[in-house]
C-alpha cells in the first residue's frame, strides 16, 4: 500500500523530502528543549557531610568509685558530634535493670552486664566479681528480706568515648518493701519500707558479634543514709 497525500500538499519527491527534513528538525529541537529544562539544579555551595563522632579516652571511673564532684568536672558537655545510636542503646540497656530487679528476672541481667563484670554495691553487699556473682548476690539480698522493690532513675549522663567504650552516671531511688517478721532487726516496723538514694557509675564496652553494649564495671554510690519508716540502728553512708 502506498501513502497517498492530497495533491494540495504533495508536489513531488522534492517536496516530500523537504517535509521530512522539517519534521526531523522539529523533533530534534523538541528533544533538546526537554533535556535542557529537566537538568538537575546544582548548587554552588560546598557540600557538607556530618563528621564522625570524635574518639577520646573515657574518664577513668573503674574500679572507683569516683567522687561526684570530680565527675562533674570531667563530664562537661562536648561540642563534638556524639554517637546518638550508641547513647540510645546504652540508655535502653540501663532501663532493663530496674525491670529485671523489680520483677526478679535475674537471667535478664545477662543482657546488661558482661561476663567478667565487676560491681561494687557498697555496704552491705560489697564487691562482686563476675556476672554470675552479681546475679546470685542480688537475688539473695532482695528475695529473702523484701516482698518487692521499685527502682526509679533520675538525672543521667552518657558519654560515648569511642566506637567501643562509654561511661554513664545515673541517679536512682529505690524502695524496698520488707517481709513481715523477716526484715533487718534494726527496723522497728517489720512491715516497713527501706529507701535508698544514690547513683550508678558504669563503665561500658561494646563487645563483638550480637552481644552489643555491656557494663564491665559498676559502682553503686549512696547519696545519703538508708532511710526507713522507722529509725535504723546502723545508718551507713558511702
Amino acid at each position: 500500500m502506498f501513502l497517498r497525500l492530497h495533491p494540495r500538499f504533495y508536489q513531488g519527491p522534492s517536496q516530500l523530502f523537504k517535509m521530512l527534513k522539517i519534521g526531523a528538525s522539529a523533533l530534534f529541537f523538541l528533544g533538546l528543549s526537554v533535556m535542557l529544562f529537566h537538568q538537575p539544579v546544582y548548587s554552588l555551595d560546598p557540600v557538607t557531610t556530618p563528621s564522625p563522632p570524635s574518639t577520646q579516652p573515657c574518664p577513668n571511673i573503674a574500679p572507683g568509685p569516683v567522687p561526684l564532684s570530680e565527675l562533674v568536672l570531667t563530664l562537661q558537655p562536648q561540642n563534638a558530634d556524639s554517637d546518638l545510636t550508641a547513647e540510645s542503646t546504652i540508655r535502653n540497656t540501663l532501663a532493663l535493670y530496674p525491670f529485671a530487679i523489680d520483677t526478679r528476672s535475674w537471667s535478664a541481667l545477662d543482657g546488661i552486664f558482661s561476663t567478667g563484670a565487676r560491681a561494687n554495691y557498697s555496704y552491705p553487699l560489697g564487691v562482686m566479681e563476675g556476672r554470675e556473682a552479681i546475679k546470685t548476690t542480688l537475688q539473695k539480698s532482695l528475695e529473702t528480706p523484701f516482698k518487692g522493690t521499685q527502682h526509679m532513675y533520675g538525672t543521667q549522663l552518657i558519654r560515648v568515648c569511642s566506637p567501643t567504650s562509654a561511661i554513664s552516671v545515673t541517679y536512682y531511688t529505690a524502695w524496698h518493701f520488707l517481709v513481715s517478721g523477716n526484715g533487718p532487726e534494726t527496723i522497728a516496723s517489720p512491715a516497713g519500707v527501706l529507701y535508698a538514694n544514690g547513683h550508678y557509675q558504669d563503665t561500658w564496652e561494646r563487645q563483638g558479634g550480637d552481644v552489643g553494649w555491656r557494663i564491665t564495671n559498676r559502682n553503686l554510690v549512696y547519696s545519703g543514709p538508708l532511710i526507713a519508716d522507722a529509725p535504723l540502728g546502723n545508718q551507713s553512708q558511702v
